[in-house]
């Protein structure tokens, strides 16, 4: 009598995962531009995470285009802009943060 096993291990593959991801954030100034920052949300992923993989995209754009993974100060035109990263794991899973950035002048108001 011939026997054949295999032994199977449980994968875990679970698809990655945004932690910490900024709430709204609102900057005041009595200029027309302020310097803004924010923590960048970190990812939770079970594969080989790799920065090179995120992208985040401000709209409406910039000129010249901001890489925060570089420099995490910006300077922003009183507005409103909407920040988005995008994470796309080995398995071309993604994962999404996405929150916006008010600046408000001191006309404006505080609130």
């Amino acid at each position: 009598m011939h026997y054949c096993s295999k032994h199977l291990s449980p994968t875990v593959d679970q698809p990655p995962v945004f932690q910490m991801c900024p709430g709204d954030l609102v900057f005041h100034t009595d200029s027309d531009t302020t310097q803004v920052s924010w923590n960048a949300p970190t990812i939770t992923d079970d594969n080989q995470f790799d920065s090179d993989d995120v992208e985040v995209v401000i709209h409406p754009p910039l000129d010249p285009p901001f890489d925060p993974l570089e420099d995490p100060t910006l300077t922003l035109d009183i507005g409103v802009y909407t920040v988005g990263y995008t994470y796309t794991d080995v398995h071309r899973r993604e994962a999404e943060c996405s929150f916006t950035v008010t600046v408000k002048g001191v006309d404006q108001g505080y609130n």
